[in-house]
């Protein structure tokens, strides 16, 4: 009888057409074959926020799947091009009979081997790059393109090596192989509500984002030199800005969201979140806030730009959550932004 072992993969913050993706079967010659399996993965990292849509929540979404590269050596790992390939870009995907993420293909563990494995998420975000390799510096991605709606876009993530593996000995309701998830991307959010002394009915109708980046490439630049998981990683060659005829779009609304002095998380109320590339905000990289204020009967409609990098914040890094406080008075709008493992940076607009 094959005795199911389970790996639990982790997750923390701040988640290509070249790759085959035909598992490698170990050639185990042990009289009882010890099949790999998965157990829940856990996302370790996520604060507040969590169960955002887009955001991968602090349990694994079952729903979801994720790649796995696997390579097997004698001794202790020395560096990836010397040992021998063992998973492929391997989908793993979660069985119901089994409570347990599987691979596509059984894999066994290898006899008198030890194993170092890695993985990213979600395995679909291989049709989104050009190519997605993985090697001596960790996880490679060439053209990775966000979605161009908001609703479409997801928490890309990348896993820590872990190294060394002969048997799974980690994990919680399982014995499994621990792995931990970093998340590669920026989550964008929004909030919004007046000023305390308004009385103005303000309505929010729509908010757009256009300029900034939606291509680029990442390496996950792990340093082999290292015993331990040591690495620097970086997304580069960013590349075709979103223009305004086709603008981010995470909140639309033709009735408009009635606003008051408690603010109001516009994911919650008809928006979405945005989970975007980490980028330098330049002077091109815009915000566009449409509202209605009625103070005496009749609509007013407000349409306000703001540019990123000299009104707002300079930059989006890897692993942060920003939320942009929208605040509305009746003659202007202020934000107070913030930014959150996600890391939250909370940031204020500045008046509208």
């Amino acid at each position: 009888m094959k005795k199911n072992l389970f790996w639990t993969a982790m997750a923390s913050v701040a988640l290509a057409g070249c790759v085959s993706d035909d598992a490698v079967v170990a050639d185990a010659t042990q009289e009882e074959k010890q099949m790999i399996t998965f157990t829940s993965p856990v996302v370790g990292g996520v604060t507040r926020g969590a169960n955002v849509k887009g955001e991968m929540p602090d349990v694994y979404d079952k729903t979801e799947t994720f790649g796995v590269f696997a390579v097997r050596h004698t001794g202790d790992f020395s560096n990836w091009a010397s040992a021998t390939l063992f998973m492929n870009n391997t989908e793993v995907k979660y069985d119901a009979t089994l409570n347990a993420w599987v691979p596509e293909q059984d894999v066994f563990w290898p006899k008198d081997e030890a194993v170092t494995f890695a993985a990213y998420s979600p395995y679909g975000a291989k049709d989104d790059v050009t190519t997605l390799t993985y090697g001596g510096t960790g996880l490679s991605l060439s053209g990775f393109q966000v979605n161009a709606t908001p609703t479409g876009q997801y928490d890309l993530m990348y896993g820590r090596r872990t190294y060394n593996k002969t048997v799974s000995d980690g994990g919680t309701s399982y014995s499994g192989v621990d792995l931990h998830f970093e998340h590669a991307l920026s989550s964008i959010h929004f909030t919004a509500k007046t000023t305390d002394n308004s009385s103005a009915v303000t309505k929010l109708k729509k908010i757009r984002l256009w300029g900034v980046y939606s291509k680029g490439d990442f390496t996950e630049g792990i340093d082999e030199t290292y015993t331990s998981y040591k690495n620097v990683e970086a997304w580069s060659n960013h590349s075709e800005p979103v223009a305004e005829t086709s603008a981010y779009t995470p909140f639309n609304s033709a009735a408009g969201l009635t606003l008051n002095a408690t603010a109001k998380k516009l994911h919650e109320n008809g928006g979405s979140p945005m989970i975007l590339l980490p980028q330098n905000l330049t002077t091109d990289s815009k915000l566009e806030i449409t509202y209605t204020i009625n103070s005496g009967g009749t609509d007013i409609e407000e349409v306000k730009v703001f540019d990123f990098h000299t009104s707002l914040n300079k930059m989006w890094q890897r692993g942060n959550r920003y939320t942009y406080n929208i605040i509305i008075g009746a003659d202007k709008i202020y934000f107070s932004p913030e930014v959150g493992a996600w890391v939250d940076q909370n940031i204020n607009i500045p008046g509208l």
